[in-house]
This record gives structure tokens, C-alpha cells and sequence, in this order.
């Protein structure tokens, strides 16, 4: 049985929320929300934060560490997981599940001692509420994201055919 990575309200600021891309364009009273409600996440190195299959409602920034991303094969296959993405400081995953109810497709922990931001579905609301052009920004750099995410697989699909 795993222990749950320890959580925390967020100690960042609306200047550090400015320096990562995911927050890019979003206003200060924006990013003032943000800064409010979210939360960190301290993991140690071999921790897992979460596993393929879980239920996600949440992405993840990192601040500091690396968070590496897995995928395992599934019965009745046997071998050893895809390693898919390292992610390090100011760079994010996890932003199907604050679009979409999917069951996570990979197992994401950490390499090393790591600290994470938490941004939940709920947050991604309550910035709807409180202003709508601040979420469509946010919503946006998550597009670009996942756009560059399948711009990568593409590449990586097409230089496999080619061998």
C-alpha cells in the first residue's frame, strides 16, 4: 500500500506564477486567485505521485526536481514500461484531466527529492468564475501544450516507420 504524496497550501507567488508558461498572459488578480488556492505537492525521490489508471482531476507543475512519466503494458503483455516525458522545473503534465474524466494513461513520480503545483479541475472553475477571459488564456496555453505534445508523437511515429 502507497502513501499518499504530502500536500500543501501553495507558497508561491503571483511573480513566480508569471514565470511559468502554463500562467502566461493571465492577469494579477488572476494570478492573485491562483496563488490563493493552490496547492504544493512534496515528493522524495522514487515516490509516486500517481499511478496509470487513477482517476484525474488535477495537473501538476514542477518547481523543483524531476517527475518522470511512465507508461506500463497492460495484460496480458509483459515487458518493461514506456518511459514517455521527464518533466522539470516550469514545465507541466496532467492537463487532460482538468478538460476530461479519463483514467490516467501513465504513472508519473518522482527522480529525484521533488516539489509540485497542484492545479485542480475546481480551480480551473473557480478562475472561470472569476474571470472568463483569464480562463480562456489559461485554456489556451493548455491547447498549445497539448499541441506541441502531439507535434512530438507525430515526429516520434513517423522517425519509426522510417526504420
Amino acid at each position: 500500500m502507497s502513501v499518499a504524496p504530502s500536500t500543501s497550501k501553495a507558497t508561491i507567488s503571483c511573480e513566480q506564477l508569471r514565470n511559468i508558461g502554463l500562467f502566461g498572459a493571465l492577469s494579477d488578480d488572476a494570478l492573485q486567485l491562483l496563488s490563493q488556492r493552490l496547492t504544493t505537492v512534496a515528493l522524495i525521490a522514487g515516490e509516486q505521485l500517481f499511478a496509470q489508471g487513477d482517476c484525474g482531476r488535477a495537473l501538476f507543475v514542477v518547481l523543483d526536481g524531476e517527475v518522470l512519466l511512465r507508461r506500463y503494458p497492460q495484460p496480458p503483455l509483459a515487458g518493461e514500461p514506456l518511459v514517455l516525458a521527464r518533466y522539470r522545473a516550469g514545465e507541466w503534465f496532467g492537463e487532460r484531466a482538468v478538460i476530461d474524466v479519463m483514467p490516467r494513461s501513465y504513472t508519473a513520480g518522482a527522480t529525484e527529492p521533488s516539489r509540485l503545483l497542484k492545479m485542480r479541475a475546481t480551480d480551473c472553475d473557480a478562475l472561470y468564475r472569476h474571470s472568463v477571459k483569464a480562463y480562456a488564456l489559461l485554456m489556451m496555453n493548455i491547447a498549445r501544450q497539448i499541441s506541441r505534445k502531439l507535434h512530438v508523437l507525430q515526429r516520434r511515429l513517423l522517425a519509426q516507420q522510417q526504420h
